[in-house]
């Protein structure tokens, strides 16, 4: 027991080191690390103590089994490294590595970023955006902007209002820099999407483009932007963009202690979107105005908002290596903001830490219905590998609750990924 045991338990130990055995086997090795170092000493000990003692040749055995375990590992670690390359190799012509059932790595979705499309009946604002750029409006320049339902909701329901934004799938409520904001998303295809820096592209140039956002901490997106006050004519001032034929307008309208921002580039010196964009959001919260009870208002959130099934995260591929669109559907049953933690398999090294929670942090809708499923989607960049060599990250859903509770893991899924570092 003190010689067989110990000696097979490091031949197993080693090579759990050498290879993979699970996508989260990080406490494993460690675990047979230790061992494997423990059962080195004890033989190193064992042979002292017979050479000592002037028993030559159970000396030399122990010696024999040590050399055997400090050999057996040159052999394991070349097998590993040539498996681990195939790995890589075979990853990037999509391959998936052979992993438990329920880890089974999923190569990151291609992304349609690019190809923007109209989202229909279940994206409305976009459907309208679009159509006011070909519609003149009707006093070119002077235009009265203001969204008095908002100012009414968050004077009179903020939390009715806090919990329509997080749980509209149009609406992603986030914070950065210590700011809290609301910025609008669209459909891409069939799928709500959140664009790089909020900007929602109308052409496949991406030229054509504007933002919607609501501050709700008193620092606007853009401090240089122009104020408007609410209900007031005014100029929008458009300005040229240089180098080519566009003008690009960016204005802020205060609404209670909130702030609505909307900047437009277009084509045309005329500000159509704009205004536009202020007359739909002034018919939506006007909608929730009048149903200010939330089994009422949940029913006024757009197709998409909450669907029924189980929770999931899913990643795109996006335009750039190292770039992903994420989706993720979940119920934390209580208020509060969803992040994603993100680690390479095996080493269980950090990815991007601090700059994947910015650029994922979400409020996010939630219900008493386990089988009621919400919408965060984001943009994120992993800096970590190389531009077109694969490997597994496991990225992990956490809920951040508003009532000062811990922290705790919702989902995690792996995937197969590139980093956007050269």
């Amino acid at each position: 027991m003190t010689l067989w045991l110990p000696f097979t338990l490091s031949l197993v130990s080693a090579y759990i080191l050498t290879f993979p055995v699970a996508p989260n086997d990080g406490w494993l090795k460690q675990i047979c690390a230790n061992f494997y170092a423990l059962t080195l000493l004890w033989f190193l000990f064992l042979a002292t103590r017979h050479l000592l003692h002037g028993r030559v040749v159970p000396g030399l055995g122990m010696i024999a089994m040590l050399v055997i375990l400090l050999g057996i590992m040159i052999p394991l670690f070349i097998f590993g490294q040539i498996e681990e390359n195939q790995a890589k190799k075979s990853g990037g012509a999509g391959a998936i590595p052979q992993t438990p059932q329920s880890e089974v790595p999923a190569k990151s979705q291609e992304s349609t970023a690019h190809q923007i499309l109209p989202g229909g009946p279940a994206d409305l604002f976009q459907t309208v955006l679009r159509s006011s750029i070909q519609q003149s409006t009707a006093a070119q320049g002077q235009l009265p902007l203001g969204i008095p339902s908002l100012a009414k909701l968050r004077a009179e329901h903020p939390a009715l209002l806090d919990r329509y934004l997080a749980s509209h799938p149009a609406w992603r409520v986030y914070e950065e820099a210590g700011s809290r904001f609301a910025v609008r998303r669209w459909m891409n295809g069939k799928r709500w999407a959140m664009a790089e820096n909020g900007l929602q592209s109308l052409d496949n140039d991406q030229q054509v483009r504007c933002r919607t956002s609501v501050a709700f901490s008193g620092k606007p997106w853009n401090p240089q932007a122009q104020r408007i006050a609410k209900g007031v004519l005014a100029d929008i001032k458009a300005e040229a963009v240089n180098g080519s034929d566009l003008w690009k307008s960016e204005v802020i309208v205060p609404e209670a202690d909130l702030l609505v921002e909307m900047l437009e580039q277009t084509h045309l010196a005329e500000r159509r979107m704009t205004p536009t964009a202020f007359a739909m959001m002034e018919r939506e919260f006007i909608t929730l105005l009048n149903s200010t009870e939330w089994a009422q208002a949940s029913r006024h959130l757009t197709a998409g908002g909450i669907e029924t099934g189980t929770p999931f995260i899913e990643l795109r591929q996006g335009q750039q290596a190292g770039s992903y669109h994420t989706e993720i559907r979940c119920n934390p049953a209580a208020a509060g903001k969803v992040y994603l933690k993100a680690f390479e398999v095996g080493s269980e090294k950090p990815l991007s830490a601090d700059a994947l929670k910015s650029a994922t942090n979400e409020w996010i809708g939630w219900s008493d219905d386990a089988k009621q499923q919400f919408l965060s989607a984001s943009h994120l960049t992993i800096q970590e590998g190389d531009p077109g060599l694969l490997y597994s990250a496991r990225f992990e859903v956490w809920f951040q609750p508003d009532d000062g509770r811990p922290e705790r893991k919702l989902l995690d899924r792996t995937f197969l990924i590139q980093g956007a570092a050269h």
